[in-house]
């Protein structure tokens, strides 16, 4: 009888092993979380110190004409302005600016799709609009043909030879594209890769018509205007969304006033003809999210490489 009392103890303590180990497993889990936590709210309140500058990261196509010169002015004023570290610098890619904002980068100004990627994967904060030539915040694609074609209207287009810019375009593809759809009309599409080329195939007659911003045929006699787009927002400075909020408002303040000084403007100028800023929100964009997906693509179609984006997020392959 001991014996078989015995045996059914060492059974009993045989079958608590998994529940034992389980619970040792969420007690590791637990400690792992609450480590990452402190190590998170760690790092928060370090950030701004000498050794842990906030990353300001500008876009290798807003950065193309700014010196290092340029870059240290920047990280310079703002903290004067503000009492806290910064390092600015620009990225080599869309792909390497959007996903440093999943761990290390804290302040991005991206291209507008640049942005629209990055708070979707990673859900930053748009705080401050571009201005430009001291008022505009927005600004509208056209379409054109030579003025000496028979083509007056959207619908005249129906089969015709098309220029586009670059796909990732938002006035030299995105918006045409949605006015075209919402028009019913179809083109055969030719993509330039730049608003300048786009242009040069019209008028060489290798195309029939052509998308542009608005500025780049103002007084042109050569060419009618056929439609515009409607409204482009110009792109917002961003930041973390969790960011703490003693800190989200000095940097908003110091960015201001970088903006009022004349040495700020005469560096700002040279970042995609920055003017100024003004206060924005996430939500003064959902209507560019409206036309992307109106226009037949997603948020991933928008930024070359986008679809790595997600990919990397996840872990999985999702590129074809």
């Amino acid at each position: 009888m001991g014996r078989m009392s015995m045996n059914g103890d060492t059974v009993n303590r045989k079958n608590n092993w998994p529940i034992i180990i389980l619970s040792l497993l969420a007690v590791i889990c637990l400690l792992f979380a609450g480590y990452i936590a402190w190590n998170k709210e760690q790092r928060e309140n370090r950030l701004g110190e000498e050794g842990s500058p906030l990353i300001f990261l500008i876009s290798r196509e807003h950065g193309k004409n700014l010196s290092d010169k340029d870059l240290r002015f920047i990280s310079d004023f703002l903290k004067n302005e503000t009492g806290m570290y910064f390092t600015v610098h620009t990225t080599p890619s869309s792909l390497q600016a959007i996903e440093s904002f999943s761990s290390e980068a804290d302040i991005g100004l991206l291209n507008l799709f640049e942005y629209l990627l990055t708070r979707h994967a990673y859900g930053v904060e748009a705080v401050l609009q571009v201005i430009r030539r001291g008022t505009e915040s927005e600004y509208s694609g056209v379409i054109v043909t030579k003025a000496d074609q028979k083509i007056n209207s959207i619908k005249d287009l129906q089969g015709k030879r098309f220029a586009f810019g670059d796909p990732f375009s938002t006035s030299g593809f995105v918006y045409p594209a949605k006015l075209l759809k919402d028009k019913g009309v179809s083109v055969s599409k030719v993509f330039s890769g730049s608003h300048t080329e786009a242009l040069s195939l019209l008028k060489e007659g290798k195309v029939d018509a052509a998308a542009v911003f608005a500025d780049a045929v103002k007084n042109d006699s050569s060419l009618r205007v056929i439609a515009f787009t409607d409204s482009i927002p110009n792109e917002p400075i961003f930041l973390r969304a969790d960011m703490r909020a003693e800190k989200r408002d000095k940097i908003i303040s110091g960015l201001r006033r970088l903006a009022s000084t004349p040495e700020g403007i005469s560096v700002l100028s040279r970042i995609a003809d920055i003017s100024g800023f003004k206060i924005i929100e996430n939500k003064n964009y959902d209507d560019v999210i409206e036309v992307i997906h109106d226009a037949g693509m997603t948020i991933y179609d928008i930024v070359p490489e986008g679809i790595q984006v997600e990919s990397r997020k996840r872990g999985i392959d999702l590129i074809p």
